[in-house]
């Protein structure tokens, strides 16, 4: 919501805001960016507020401007405390306009890293028999269990080898064991906040009752404790990215001069500024904007594409042309989205 308030004019232009951000959210510990483009004369104050206090310059919250004349509010790290209503206000001597825009800060869900509440122990067999072995994990999320046998991965071969698996447990069955069955079996334990193993010794005595020599323990391909699991990937924000082309008239090599007539060249807008690509999470907004300089903007055409499509103003792209400020603003950005964005 934008308000104009305007003082008895003297000289000058009062301030009116030509770009302003979009309600938000974020989750915890993210860089939240608020940017807006303000005109006026002389130039406006920008004052911002949460929840009727006026924010300030700290380590918290920066207020920025930059050479193009583009304002920001910048809140470092994120936290659920910061959710709520911001008011901008930017005033001159002929007035002030001001807007309000919402931010909802997520939370993170707590993680803590995993820990084995029951482990099996050295065990011997003889040949031909079955065991189970057993272990259980807690942690935050629920951390996943794998088995290992001398250092390689263990998949399930029924009926000799199964496992079964049950929230934070599993459970090991080896059916009519062999000789080559001994050796030493690992559980690891794995969740985004770290990794944890628990291993035993399996022995199995032959039919003529020949204990197998333990020897040294073998060497293990043990996952470092310390070491983050990495999500699933449909647990995974897509990632949208925007690349931009800019169509433009460059200067007329002389030799191409005598085929051009001069009013046609004067007329020809330039860039003086270039687009960006963008990469951006799905849901969050996209911009893109550039300056032009021509001789006459009245008689400008602008035009936007994505993928050669010709866009037009709607409920999700908003396109800006005010007199050389050229934007095309994206709304709920979706994963069809991405590709390439062309100005002509």
């Amino acid at each position: 919501m934008v308000i104009v308030d305007e003082l008895p004019t003297t000289s000058g232009i009062r301030p009116n805001f030509y770009l302003i951000p979009y309600d938000m959210e974020a989750m915890e510990n993210q860089i939240v960016r608020f940017e807006l483009r303000v005109s006026g004369r002389p130039e406006p104050e920008i004052l911002w507020f949460k929840n009727d206090q006026q924010l300030y310059n700290c380590e918290h919250f920066k207020l920025v401007v930059n050479e193009e004349g583009s304002h920001a509010l910048l809140i470092m790290g994120a936290d659920p405390q910061d959710s709520g209503v911001y008011k901008c206000i930017a005033k001159n001597q002929n007035g002030q306009s001001s807007f309000t825009v919402r931010l909802l800060v997520l939370e993170k869900e707590p993680t803590v890293s995993p820990k084995f509440v029951e482990r099996f122990q050295n065990t011997t067999i003889k040949s031909g028999e079955s065991i189970v072995f057993h272990c259980r994990a807690v942690g935050t999320p629920s951390p996943i269990l794998t088995w290992q046998k001398d250092g390689i991965q263990i998949d399930p071969n029924p009926p000799s080898i199964e496992i079964h698996n049950d929230q934070c447990s599993s459970s090991l069955y080896l059916n009519n064991v062999t000789v080559r069955d001994a050796g030493w079996y690992q559980c690891t334990a794995q969740n985004q906040s770290g990794t944890v193993t628990t291993r035993a010794r399996l022995n199995i005595e032959s039919d003529q009752k020949l204990l197998l020599q333990q020897g040294e323990p073998l060497k293990l391909n043990i996952p470092k404790t310390h070491r983050r699991i990495e999500q699933e990937p449909e647990q995974q924000s897509e990632t949208i990215i925007l690349r931009h082309v800019q169509r433009y008239y460059e200067e007329i090599p002389p030799e191409q001069r005598d085929f051009i007539t001069y009013e046609e060249h004067k007329t020809k807008p330039i860039f003086a500024t270039h687009l960006r690509d963008v990469s951006i999470r799905k849901g969050m907004t996209g911009h893109f904007e550039a300056y032009l300089k021509a001789a006459d903007y009245s008689n400008m055409k602008i035009e936007w594409y994505l993928n050669d499509k010709l866009l037009e103003n709607g409920e999700r792209f908003i396109i800006t042309d005010k007199y050389g400020y050229i934007a095309l603003t994206i709304l709920n950005v979706q994963p069809e989205d991405s590709g390439i964005v062309t100005c002509k």
